[in-house]
């Protein structure tokens, strides 16, 4: 009877809430008995890079993107390397003395080599098991009290507020027994990939323009400079509750970035295509902007001229239609029908496919509709065209040299799950791979996946997508074609 009664208290959800309470109650009141290192000690993160130091004899050190100094005792061998860009977990050793003079003393307990990668874990999934649950709460809570080495904190801050707390730990469980339907770092911005960065003088015209390369990991988030091969800064991405006239500047916001050591603390993210620095840079009084850079395919075509005016000016402007419609714009300005465009590259043919490089951003009309720009940066005609979708499974086509195929497919990454695929080297090439978010943001809601293949080859090849989590081996759906590809 009395461990049925049990069973029948731990099958209620809301029950292990109230047992996850008391638990963080026990965690804060009672100590950690078992623990073999002092709580009083020092964990810190550091990004930055392995520096050469010329200095008694000789020896690696780790310089930060904010130019500290850390003297590490155990740096693995593989990472004894100059130049190496490195996150480290470490904790501080003033216990310890060094012949080097240099630095802050850090014991690491745990390095890895910082490279782009494909943020698909989420915010909230501490132990990384593919699943946000009662788990991860209580080594939230455990972190509280005293950080442990397999939690990484950048995974931690599920409400973004820029730190890593009880509250975390309890929206956790909130959302386990079903209190909440979503955290609020499931709706993070996607902002990862490569981006220009364009910074304009007191009268807003262009000065610089870089190329940079955003990583996020949990909501941390790095900047390099492709262009300067340069660390920028390393910030993270928190929910905008900042005071007036800040807060109403965007959603979301990331803070903390001392953006190349000028003092700049905050970047706003109007959208996942469009981000504005807080202050201006060096001499400039304007805001640096921003743009991701995005390839297109689609057709190249006359649309509408949305309505900016009251009344709304008639009359259309060339534009890319594609898995929505695009006006295209040329320094920022719209190319109207009876204009002479002047792109990069040439002047296409109207209902021509083309492939367009540029800047997107979201722009809202006089009726508070959406309509997106495209900046173009180069635009070159595509040969011939063919659209897959989920229906052409397991078919033969046959192509012509040359050929772009565009696969559409339904993709849903807040469940886990991602097309995933390999090619054989030499038998084609990756256009574009972009994950197209649903219009409205319905918690839960899934997107399109869509992939853009160039047959650069002749021969018989097949391309296969596996619909699968990271941590499972097995998917749970496929895709394959089979390419027969001739010299047209």
């Amino acid at each position: 009877m009395k461990n049925s009664t049990i069973k029948s208290i731990l099958n209620h959800k809301k029950s292990i809430f109230i047992i996850f309470l008391f638990l963080i109650v026990t965690i804060n009141s009672i100590p950690l008995i078992q623990s073999q290192e002092p709580i009083d000690e020092e964990i810190i993160t550091i990004f930055g890079r392995v520096v050469y130091v010329d200095l008694e004899g000789g020896f690696y050190g780790i310089l930060s993107n904010l130019d500290e100094q850390y003297d590490p005792i155990n740096l693995p061998i593989e990472y004894q390397q100059n130049g190496i860009p490195v996150y480290v977990v470490a904790r501080i050793r003033d216990d310890l003395g060094s012949i080097h003079m240099w630095g802050i003393i850090i014991e690491i307990l745990q390095i890895n080599e910082s490279i782009l990668v494909e943020d698909s874990r989420e915010i909230g999934d501490l132990n990384d098991d593919g699943n946000i649950n009662i788990i991860d709460a209580l080594l939230l809570a455990h972190n509280y009290v005293e950080p442990l080495q397999s939690v990484d904190i950048r995974f931690g801050d599920v409400n973004l507020d820029g730190n890593v707390d009880i509250v975390d730990a309890l929206l956790i469980a909130q959302k386990y027994v079903g209190l909440i339907t979503e955290l609020p770092s499931h709706f993070i911005p996607l902002i990862k990939g490569n981006w220009s960065l364009r910074h304009f003088d007191w009268q807003g015209n262009l000065v610089d323009e870089e190329y940079v390369t955003i990583e996020r990991i949990g909501n941390e988030v790095t900047i390099f400079s492709d262009t300067y091969n340069e660390l920028l800064g390393t910030g993270k991405i928190i929910k905008n509750n900042l005071d007036p006239p800040y807060n109403d500047k965007s959603e979301y916001l990331i803070q903390g970035i001392d953006f190349r050591g000028l003092a700049i603390d905050k970047i706003f993210i109007d959208d996942n295509s469009h981000m504005e620095t807080e202050l201006p840079l060096a001499e400039s009084f304007n805001p640096s902007v921003f743009s991701r850079i995005v390839t297109i395919l689609g057709e190249y075509q006359l649309i509408p001229n949305p309505s900016t005016t009251d009344p709304p000016l008639p009359g259309m402007v060339y534009g890319l239609i594609s898995d929505k419609d695009y006006i295209l714009t040329s320094g920022g300005y719209w190319v109207w029908s009876d204009e002479e465009p002047r792109w990069p590259g040439y002047i296409p043919n109207l209902g021509e496919t083309v492939e367009i490089t540029g800047y997107t951003s979201i722009k809202t009309d006089i009726n508070s509709a959406s309509y997106y720009e495209l900046e173009v940066l180069k635009i070159k005609s595509v040969s011939s065209t063919l659209t897959l979708t989920i229906m052409d499974n397991d078919t033969l086509q046959e192509v012509d040299l040359g050929t772009y195929v565009r696969i559409s497919l339904e993709e849903n990454p807040s469940t886990g799950y991602r097309w995933q695929y390999t090619i054989q080297e030499g038998t084609m090439e990756i256009v574009t791979d972009d994950y197209i978010p649903p219009e409205d943001p319905i918690p839960g809601a899934g997107g399109i996946r869509v992939i853009t293949l160039k047959m650069i080859s002749v021969g018989d090849f097949s391309f296969l997508m596996n619909y699968i989590r990271d941590w499972e081996e097995e998917p749970i759906s496929q895709f394959i074609i089979d390419f027969s590809v001739k010299i047209p």
